[in-house]
């Protein structure tokens, strides 16, 4: 998923899905890359308000 308009696509698909759940969206963190299917795939998180952590915490 290269295309940004996609990957921002699917991030407001994953985080709706959240909330459907009831996950607080105040305790989540991102590192932007999701693995799904054996594929790695960036998600364009930051525009929704989800804080970006280093990937290796």
């Amino acid at each position: 998923m290269h295309d940004r308009a996609h990957a921002g696509t699917a991030a407001s698909m994953l985080v709706e899905e959240l909330r459907t759940l009831g996950i607080d969206l105040a305790d989540l963190t991102h590192s932007g890359t999701m693995v799904g299917r054996g594929r790695d795939f960036r998600l364009d998180l930051p525009g929704l308000g989800l804080p970006r952590t280093h990937p290796d915490t």
